[in-house]
């Protein structure tokens, strides 16, 4: 449940962020972590 949890929090963060920014946090995670935010990265 606490990766359901996190996603939930990272989407809404996701949300208020906007796209610009939330590609410059994705680019400097992991792969794997879009998930967490609710927006899968295309392979």
């Amino acid at each position: 449940t606490a990766t359901w949890d996190v996603s939930a929090v990272l989407s809404t963060v996701a949300d208020t962020a906007g796209d610009d920014l939330l590609g410059q946090i994705l680019l400097q995670l992991p792969t794997g972590y879009d998930l967490l935010f609710g927006r899968p990265q295309p392979t």
